[in-house]
Formats: structure tokens, sequence, C-alpha cells
């Protein structure tokens, strides 16, 4: 739903039998304004079924005549093993110049113990950018967007959202990543 409350209709009561919704939907919201808040409706017009949203992210594109963004999403589950490190890749491609000075990398791991974690993203090229650093404690999970910097990098390439658990006792698996450059 956009700001102005007009709707938009992603998915209407198809999918069968079949479980979940994993998919990217495009829509022409040229005439909107991107400023305000922007809402997901889910409603389920059956009974018998529950489900979550796990996550869901919306790419208004560059607009204002700049460099559209550029956004890939690695929905696979990737598991944080005990004391280990693991990487979940992104592969941008068909994109122009380099990415935003306000980059954004949104992040869905489930993990008992998130003060374990050290996240970083990695540019095709190898560099580095820690986006967290065994912050938050006891607390469970991460579901946090951070913005970054990265307008000296190229866009097209091998991104990977690496994640370190460097503690032991706890577990868990990236749930999804999105990054928007």
């Amino acid at each position: 739903m956009a700001p102005d409350s007009t709707v938009y209709t992603l998915l209407n009561r198809s999918g069968g039998s079949a479980d979940n919704v994993d998919q990217t939907f495009t829509v022409n919201l040229s005439s909107e304004t991107a400023n305000g808040t922007w809402k997901l409706r889910v409603q389920d017009a059956a009974s018998g079924d529950t489900g979550t949203i796990t996550a869901w992210a919306l790419n208004l594109g560059g607009g204002g005549g700049g460099t559209p963004s550029c956004t890939g999403t690695n929905a696979t589950d990737f598991t944080i093993a005990d004391n280990a490190t693991v990487e979940s890749p992104i592969t941008l491609s068909g994109c122009t110049g380099t990415a935003s000075s306000t980059s954004t990398v949104y992040v869905n791991a489930v993990h008992t113990y998130r003060g374990d974690l050290v996240v970083s993203l990695i540019a095709p090229d190898g560099s580095a950018y820690t986006l967290l650093n065994r912050s938050g404690g006891s607390a469970d999970n991460i579901d946090q967007t951070f913005t970054v910097n990265l307008s000296s990098e190229t866009r097209n390439g091998a991104w990977k959202l690496r994640v370190q658990d460097a503690a032991s006792g706890d577990v868990g698996y990236i749930n999804t990543w999105t990054l928007t450059l």
C-alpha cells in the first residue's frame, strides 16, 4: 500500500495448495511519491493454515534523474555453525556505474545469541565492510537494515554477506539478505 493508501495487488489467491511465497513482483509505481510509509498488507482469506512474514523489501529505484539503484536478494538459508564463518553470495550484473554512498544491506538472520556474531559485507574486489561486530548481547536474531558508503565500489560482481560466529554455544542461519546499491 502506497503512502497515499493506493493499493497495488501483488498476489490474489493463486498458487493452489503450494506453501510459501518467495517472489519478486514488478509494479509500475511511477505515479507515486517515494517518501512516506509503505505497507505490505497480507490477508489470509481461507481457514486452516497460518504463516509468518519473515522478510520483505521495497525497491523504488534511484529516481530523481540519477542512476537507478541495483538490488539483489539471497533468500537461501545458510547455516551459521558454532565458531565458524559462512558466506552468502549475491551476484549483480547489468548495473551501471559505482554503488551509492547510501547503499543498504538488509539482514535477516536467526541466531540464539547475536552478540556472538560479526557480520560483514564483502565487495567484489574483496574489501570488507563491517556491519555488526559482536553487539546485541544475549538478544536473539538480526532483523536490521544497515546503510553503508560503497561509492568506491563497482556495482557489478559477486558480493557476499559474511557471518562469523565468534563464540561457542549458539548457532543459527542466515535467512535472507538484500543488497541495494
